[in-house]
């Protein structure tokens, strides 16, 4: 039997994770606007948990707001994908949608284009460890610790995900060190599921410097703060008893976290976690912010689910990532 009073918390539930602006959760949906109509019909697809959804232009005749609503709740979908029950494979017609909100489809994805300002390379930390090792042993081994970024979810070619690109970029610069990074990054994860693994995977191959991504997928589930950062601490306290260098990559400035209204929160504590634990920030979120205002256009550097990075995102990050290794390795 179905609980009517069961079905009314549901409903209220999901109808407001996507936005819908209702009376009451017995308002006739004919009664409200398009934009929430189409909302309505969506929520009631991911309530039914299913194991593939295919989406044909989700977003056509609606609202810019109710587009950044839907993409949100695709984007969390689609991050979500292999936890519990929420097993979700996204393959969407999207493009005519996207294009009505990205400003425009960039023609060439150049490397010339990749940039950032100066400031925003620091890591605000000499990184010791990771420096002792390329002094004394002439190697340095890094970690890249994080989700489907790390892990090169999308990219058209695996060289191009940004720990290859960091391994690259290093021997190119430093031709004499022998140079490791081990990948270990799954899809989905969030911050506490890669803290519990973070002792296995470097007592495995320690190494004397790690690449911590993320915070991403807790902004898009909005996972408590207090957890958030409760969990990132604790990692962070761990990993660098264990004898490492820690450099904490924060959120992606793309469509599916500039929706989450408090994403800048969890930049805040990660800024404040890698100045309690002496680990260094990559502030990925301000470098790509500043790709946007200087007018670039997202489709420039992330995939049309407006969430993981394209080929040009990951390529640039990862050269990015290595500039500001080396001057942390190099200066004086």
């Amino acid at each position: 039997f179905l609980s009517p009073a069961r079905l009314r918390a549901a409903a209220s539930d999901v109808l407001t994770r996507f936005g819908v602006k209702f009376r009451d959760a017995a308002q006739p949906v004919g009664d409200l606007s398009g934009g929430n109509q189409q909302k309505v019909a969506l929520a009631r697809l991911f309530h039914q948990r299913a194991e593939v959804l295919l989406l044909d232009e989700p977003t056509k005749g609606v609202d810019v707001g109710s587009k950044s609503d839907i993409y949100r709740q695709i984007g969390a979908a689609a991050a979500t994908g292999g936890r519990g029950s929420g097993i979700v494979r996204l393959l969407a017609a999207l493009l005519a949608a996207v294009l009505a909100v990205l400003p425009v489809v960039a023609a060439a994805q150049s490397m010339t284009l990749c940039r950032a300002k100066p400031g925003l390379l620091d890591l605000g930390n000499p990184l010791a460890i990771a420096r002792k090792a390329v002094a004394e042993r002439k190697q340095l081994r890094i970690m890249a610790l994080g989700s489907s970024s790390t892990a090169g979810y999308g990219v058209s070619n695996p060289s191009f995900a940004y720990p290859v690109q960091l391994r690259i970029g290093l021997e190119k610069a430093l031709p004499s060190i022998e140079f490791e990074v081990i990948n270990r990054g799954i899809g989905g994860q969030d911050v506490e599921e890669m803290a519990a693994r973070m002792q296995e995977e470097m007592r495995g191959n320690l190494p004397s410097l790690v690449i911590w991504q993320t915070g991403t997928n807790a902004a898009i589930r909005q996972m408590p703060l207090d957890t958030f950062e409760s969990r990132l601490r604790g990692g962070l306290k761990l990993g660098k008893s264990l004898g490492a260098d820690f450099v904490l990559m924060n959120l992606q400035y793309v469509p599916a976290v500039v929706a989450v209204s408090d994403k800048e929160a969890y930049e805040k504590i990660m800024a404040a976690a890698a100045r309690e634990f002496d680990a260094g920030l990559f502030r990925r979120y301000d470098i790509m912010k500043g790709w946007y205002e200087d007018g670039m256009p997202y489709a420039q550097f992330v995939q049309l689910d407006g969430l993981h990075l394209n080929d040009f995102g990951q390529k640039c990050i990862g050269r990015l990532l290595t500039q500001s290794i080396l001057n942390a390795l190099t200066k004086p």
